[in-house]
């Protein structure tokens, strides 16, 4: 008659990787619906400060790049070297175009479909945009 093995009470423990990690946000802009170009701003940076890329489910708008290089110039120190970024739009007709222009006109907002990326450049090693799509490579 065999032995019945008595289970540990023992927990498994994992060792701790010395690996590091990329830590990816996908953040859908519905989510920033509503906030002004400073706070979706805010948002991004906070994470990409954090060590986080960011995907954004749309293309920014040229103001809000804008805003996201002279945020990132002012906030750049010791700590916080910069960040790097590329905009994928999806292409619209012309009557998209004349329609967001004039919407704008009126204070409208239109979003920009599209895909954005930022990181931080001590991850983000290089950015190669070819039409349709960007490669990213990414050191950690």
């Amino acid at each position: 008659m065999a032995k019945a093995r008595k289970k540990s009470s023992k927990t498994r423990r994992t060792k701790k990787s010395s690996k590091k990690s990329l830590k990816i946000d996908f953040i859908s802009m519905s989510k920033l619906k509503g906030d002004t170009i400073d706070e979706k701003i805010d948002v991004i940076l906070e994470k990409v400060k954090l060590g986080h890329v960011v995907i954004l489910d749309e293309a920014l708008s040229p103001d809000e790049e804008a805003h996201l290089v002279t945020e990132t110039m002012e906030g750049i120190n010791e700590e916080f070297s910069g960040i790097e970024f590329c905009s994928l739009p999806r292409k619209g007709g012309k009557a998209r175009v004349f329609f967001a222009r004039t919407a704008k006109l009126f204070g409208i907002e239109i979003s920009s479909p599209g895909v954005t990326l930022v990181g931080p450049s001590t991850i983000i090693s290089d950015i190669k945009r070819d039409l349709g799509a960007f490669h990213v490579s990414a050191e950690l």
